[in-house]
Order: C-alpha cells, then sequence, then structure tokens
C-alpha cells in the first residue's frame, strides 16, 4: 500500500515547473502593475502641478479683473463728477446767457428812450444824464457778463477735453482684460 500514496517524480517536477512560471507570471505581471501604477502616480503628480499653477493663474486673473473693475468704477465715477460740473457750467452759462439778453434789452430800451428824449434835450438835460449812465451800468454789466460767459466757455471745453480723457481710459481697461 506504500506504492499506492508514493509521489511520482515526473509529477513532482512537473508541479514545481508550473508553480515557478506561475509565480514568475504572477511576479511579472505584479511588475507590470507596480510600473503602470508609478507611472500613473507621475502623471497624477503632474495634474496636480498643472492644476495648481491654473489655479494660481486664475486667482491672478481674477484679482486683475477685480483691480480693473476698481479702475473702471473710479474712472465711472470721475466721468460721472464730470458730468455734474458739465451740467452746472451750463447751467451758469445759460443764466449768464439770459443775464447778457436781459441787459442787452435792457440797453436797447435805454437807447430808444435816449432817442425819445434827444428831441427835448433841453428841457431834459439832468434825465438824459441819468439815463446815460444807467446804459454805462448796463454796458458794463454786460460786459462782466459776457467775460463771464467766455470764462464758463472755456471752463466748459476744458470739461468736455477732460471728458474725452476719462472715455480714452475707460476704454482702456477693457483692452486689458482680454484674455491672452
Amino acid at each position: 500500500m506504500s506504492e499506492k500514496y508514493e509521489i511520482n517524480p515526473a509529477w513532482t517536477l512537473l508541479v514545481a515547473a508550473i508553480a515557478i512560471i506561475s509565480t514568475i507570471l504572477i511576479g511579472y505581471k505584479l511588475l507590470q502593475t507596480q510600473q503602470r501604477g508609478e507611472a500613473v502616480q507621475t502623471e497624477l503628480e503632474r495634474a496636480n502641478a498643472r492644476a495648481s499653477e491654473l489655479e494660481e493663474h486664475a486667482a491672478r486673473l481674477s484679482s486683475e479683473r477685480e483691480d480693473a473693475v476698481r479702475q473702471r468704477i473710479d474712472i465711472q465715477d470721475k466721468l460721472d463728477e464730470a458730468n455734474k460740473a458739465i451740467s452746472e457750467l451750463t447751467r451758469e452759462l445759460n443764466q449768464s446767457t439770459s443775464t447778457v439778453e436781459e441787459l442787452q434789452s435792457q440797453a436797447v430800451k435805454a437807447q430808444s428812450d435816449i432817442d425819445d428824449k434827444q428831441a427835448r434835450l433841453d428841457a431834459l438835460q439832468s434825465e438824459v444824464v441819468g439815463l446815460t449812465q444807467t446804459i454805462d451800468q448796463a454796458n458794463a454789466k454786460a460786459e462782466n457778463s459776457i467775460a463771464k460767459r467766455d470764462e464758463l466757455q472755456a471752463k466748459l471745453d476744458q470739461a468736455n477735453s477732460e471728458i474725452e480723457r476719462l472715455k480714452g481710459e475707460l476704454n482702456q481697461p477693457k483692452d486689458a482684460l482680454v484674455p491672452e
């Protein structure tokens, strides 16, 4: 009976060869899997590094955008102030023009009165002197108003120039926001 349980040496070698070949194949597969894992890990590290770079770039772009928005708001505020100044100067110019027209109307009326009273000059000499003074004062006021109007016109021209400059600056940050 001991012959029944005896191990055949050919089978032993065959099992040992299969075990060695299996171990080699499993080891090879494990080595390939490990190499693939290392390659995936390297690629993952590269992707993480690139993601970090992109996050930093996005943060810089966001900061630049915020700066540009602040600049645009500042320029818009300056533009609004300039528009308010223009409105005020326009109002003053209109008032001055109205005053000039009123004074000119008064001057025309006074001159008409003088012409009417010229025929009665001998009897009304004192009245003519008073009216002449009124005319001189009206002309002086008219000249002052004209000078004020000219000054206001110069300020208005300066404000318009400032608006054009600010509009140019307002368009400039928009160009800086265009992504590369």
